[in-house]
């Protein structure tokens, strides 16, 4: 997947200016469904999960969430929380190059890879809320006169 495209992109990485990644965007907390070790969002908030490479990539994304109909919540952000979800996914692969990310997730649930996570626990409205909120933040990115700045590579960690 990431690792491969990081290593072998079709357009040269220093052509990406950030990453917007979405894992697992469906779900709500439910009844029973979130613990410490399986954090949820509620219908109206997602986790944002980053490690601040870029400060105007945060602001970009902090402007856009006053206009959302979401809450976005930092609470799983960085390299030092114990659930390390910022290094967990696709978008770990491209902050390795240097790449500012944004990781968009409604967490993880008790059910999460068991035979328990059915389709019908998915709220697609959310999603779709999710999805818009990323467009928005994507098209800002896209539409800037000037490269983000990564104030804080991991080359440098």
């Amino acid at each position: 997947g990431s690792k491969s495209y990081v290593n072998h992109p079709l357009f040269p990485l220093e052509n990406t200016v950030a990453d917007l990644n979405m894992d697992m965007i469906g779900r709500v907390k439910g009844v029973a469904d979130s613990t410490k070790e399986n954090p949820m969002t509620g219908p109206a908030s997602v986790f944002v999960i980053t490690d601040s490479q870029s400060k105007e990539l945060r602001a970009i994304a902090d402007d856009i969430d006053k206009k959302s109909p979401l809450d976005f919540d930092y609470s799983l952000s960085g390299r030092d929380n114990p659930l390390q979800l910022f290094a967990r996914s696709d978008h770990y692969n491209f902050v390795r190059k240097d790449i500012p990310v944004l990781f968009f997730t409604t967490g993880l649930h008790t059910d999460y890879h068991t035979s328990g996570d059915t389709v019908d626990k998915i709220d697609f409205e959310k999603m779709e809320m999710i999805t818009k909120t990323m467009y928005e933040i994507g098209l800002t990115v896209a539409n800037r006169k000037t490269r983000l700045v990564v104030d804080n590579p991991f080359s440098k960690w």
